[in-house]
């Protein structure tokens, strides 16, 4: 049976071989387009995904391989995030160390195009910044301010944006 078949996945980053199935690797974009590209690989390679990252991103998709993902609701319909997601997403999320932790999930699963995860990891963010002053945000996620040149930049490509000059 298709959902029994199992593919190893090696990370070029570290060179963890993570075993998976192939039912659950599909809910990935880019890792479903390499399996189409080559078939009969016994082994797919990896960029710019850590083993241990990879091995939290198995966990999820193998989690949703016989259901679809439940999307988040926009905007977060509570303050307590265990009652915006289901109890899986919640216990996934909880999981998360910390914030470097978290950010590297978010670029793995929008690496790996996982969308569902993307949503997921966003909203977890979302909802741990939610009302905290940007300069904590800023020294939490290690944003730096802009410069004045910058800043100006910024606001020129705003008004493009919002002339719609592109």
């Amino acid at each position: 049976m298709e959902g029994d078949k199992k593919i190893n996945l090696k990370t070029e980053l570290d060179g963890k071989i993570i075993e998976i199935s192939i039912k659950a690797l599909e809910r990935s974009e880019i890792l479903k387009g390499m399996l189409q590209d080559y078939p009969d690989s016994p082994e797919l390679l990896v960029k710019n995904v850590k083993g241990d990252d990879l091995l939290k991103i198995k966990e999820y998709l193998e989690h949703y391989e016989k259901e679809e993902p439940k999307e988040v609701e926009r905007p977060l319909k509570s303050k307590d995030f265990k009652e915006c997601v289901n109890e899986f997403d919640y216990q996934f999320v909880s999981k998360i160390a910390n914030y470097d932790e978290l950010k590297n999930l978010i670029l793995s699963a929008n690496f790996l195009n996982i969308k569902p995860l993307i949503n997921l990891l966003s909203a977890n963010i979302a909802h741990k910044i939610k009302g905290i002053n940007t300069s904590t945000i800023r020294n939490t996620f290690n944003i730096k301010e802009l410069n004045e040149q910058e800043k100006k930049q910024f606001e020129e490509d705003k008004i493009i944006i919002e002339k719609k000059e592109f």
